[in-house]
């Protein structure tokens, strides 16, 4: 993070994937007045100015519909009502979700579920 605050970085979006690694540079930003905003994960320490969490039930609901119109649902805006998804609950970047993450989403996943 230090070589992007002396780059002239006016503010840093960042996914803590360590929370308690995190905070040095944290605290380095704050140092030289650089706002950082976290995404999903809050850093054990450190300022931040916001942390923005995603809404994983309706992520979960939403994969749902888009993967039942993909498998060729039976009327539009109607998925397949069967699916079987195998593996792990990853980011693009393959970095595995955290337990609440997961279990948000699998509640999502069954609200969509018992809704069709």
């Amino acid at each position: 993070m230090g070589d992007v605050i002396a780059q002239g970085a006016e503010g840093i979006i960042v996914v803590p994937t360590d929370s308690d690694a995190i905070v040095p540079a944290l605290s380095y930003a704050a140092e030289q007045d650089v706002p950082v905003v976290a995404i999903d994960i809050g850093p054990a320490g450190g300022e931040v100015a916001m942390i923005v969490r995603a809404d994983n039930i309706r992520m979960g609901a939403d994969a749902c519909q888009q993967m039942g119109e993909a498998l060729g649902g039976q009327e539009p805006g109607r998925p397949a009502r069967s699916a079987r998804c195998v593996g792990l609950a990853a980011h693009g970047d393959g970095l595995v979700l955290s337990f609440g993450s997961r279990t948000a989403r699998g509640e999502g996943i069954g609200e969509f579920i018992r809704s069709v």
